[in-house]
């Protein structure tokens, strides 16, 4: 997986936690008027009520717990991107190293090549004029 794609599928995950996050506080804010609409009824007791009330609360709780888990994985699979992404940058940085050595290696000797470049070339024309 390239980097463009681990960063891709980071915003995915990120994305996907902010939704789950907004979908759990709206689903909460609805129920809780549906609650209070069955309390106005007659129908309902105080016994009744609070036994609605609790198993409203198991069910948001159980909700919850499942939200944390998706959560927790996605936290692990980000880790893994950034783990992964840690692991490209320092090869890049190895490569960058090794071709900063090759471009130093290359202009040292050519610094060192260039006299005798000049030396041959002074003794080609010295040997042409000589045949002239």
């Amino acid at each position: 997986m390239g980097y463009s794609e681990e960063t891709e599928r980071y915003g995915q995950v990120v994305g996907e936690i902010q939704n789950k996050e907004v979908n759990y506080v709206e689903n909460a804010k609805s129920q809780v008027p549906n609650l209070r609409r069955r309390a106005s009824s007659d129908s309902f007791t105080e016994e009744n009520l609070q036994l609605q009330e609790a198993r409203f609360n198991e069910d948001l709780i159980h909700e919850r717990e499942n939200d944390i888990m998706e959560i927790t994985n996605a936290i692990l699979e980000i880790h893994s991107f950034s783990q992964e992404a840690n692991k490209m940058v320092a090869k890049q940085g190895e490569g960058l190293d090794i071709l900063a050595l090759n471009t130093s290696q290359a202009v040292s000797y050519t610094h060192l090549t260039l006299p005798t470049i000049y030396s041959v070339q002074i003794s080609v024309v010295a040997v042409s004029l000589k045949k002239k």
